[in-house]
């Protein structure tokens, strides 16, 4: 059960949103007696799933109430539901602005995070066809992460689906952090911890903290295996940074398995840990996208193999809360 919302915090948030220079990527409610703006919001949200979905998503923008309706059907597995802006009691819906135009939408919550401190959640994350790979979501970032920092607020938090690759990718070059892969992944940018580099060279990877000169963990490409050699820092205030780095390895198609005895003991990384236990997940996760029809357009991990969904006997055949509000 989620806490109740602090309406004082809620009401200072508000407020810094609305304090949002014109120059900046800006946050605007959406307004839920609007059926046009609602419908065009979920619209958006809907495409999110599409675009990893489809051969050929559609824009939201040209979307009636029938298409919507019509592609749900198509592109949402049966535990998948869209947001109505109308009725969100936990997430505020948002469109992101740029320049006095609608470039996407975005939903906001403050959330209990796992540390027992309050985060700034983040859902629906969706830019429109022609706005990205223009920096708005950097941008968008820094806004929320200088919000939260002065708001007291642990940091920003969000889920994401392995699958859906290219917001995996961007989310970790925008320096968000793996805090565990329970269901889907998901995802940190704390305020009080320093910035953290992957550096990747041929055959050789290296995780450190920004600005020090020796590396925390250092992988390298061993064919099927991966070779892993931590070196112990003191006083190293990172967020996992052996599931991050291996996060940053599966993306880019590395192997994920140091060798037999290491991937016998996966499951003693079943939440978060070592790179075996992000391998194991991503089977699980990648067979379920399967065994809903759709289509899985992510990295192979060399050495890895990938059972088809019935291979897996689990109490809860439903890996991950697919609704993204």
């Amino acid at each position: 059960m989620r806490d109740q919302p602090d309406h004082a915090l809620q009401a200072r948030l508000d407020q810094a949103l609305q304090a949002l220079p014109p120059a900046t990527i800006r946050l605007q409610p959406v307004a839920a007696e609007n059926a046009d703006d609602c419908r065009l919001w979920r619209a958006c949200e809907l495409c999110i799933y599409l675009d990893y979905r489809s051969e050929t998503p559609p824009d939201p923008r040209d979307l009636s109430d029938a298409d919507i309706l019509d592609w749900s059907r198509r592109g949402l597995a049966a535990d998948e539901s869209l947001g109505d802006p109308a009725d969100m009691p936990w997430y505020r819906p948002y469109w992101l602005q740029a320049s006095g135009r609608r470039i996407g939408i975005l939903a906001l919550a403050l959330q209990a995070s796992d540390w027992d401190r309050t985060a700034l959640g983040i859902a629906s994350l969706y830019l429109l066809p022609g706005e990205r790979r223009q920096g708005h979501a950097t941008r968008l970032f820094a806004n929320l992460d200088r919000i939260a920092r002065d708001l007291g607020l642990l940091g920003l938090q969000l889920d994401v689906d392995w699958v859906w690759q290219p917001a995996v990718r961007c989310y970790l070059r925008n320096g968000f952090s793996v805090r565990h892969w329970k269901r889907d992944l998901r995802l940190e940018r704390r305020c009080a911890e320093p910035g953290y580099e992957v550096r990747f060279a041929a055959d050789r990877a290296e995780y450190r903290r920004e600005g020090d000169a020796a590396p925390i963990i250092l992988a390298r490409h061993g064919g099927d295996w991966l070779e892993w050699q931590t070196h112990p820092q003191p006083d190293v205030d990172l967020l996992h940074p052996s599931a991050t780095l291996a996060l940053w390895l599966a993306v880019a198609g590395w192997p994920l398995i140091r060798g037999p005895e290491t991937w016998a003991e996966r499951s003693r990384w079943c939440d978060v840990g070592m790179p075996e236990g992000l391998a194991q997940r991503i089977t699980v996760l990648e067979a379920y996208t399967r065994h809903c029809g759709f289509p899985v357009r992510a990295p192979r991990i060399p050495g890895l193999v990938y059972p088809n969904w019935d291979s897996f006997q689990v109490q809860d055949p439903t890996p991950a809360a697919r609704s993204q509000t």
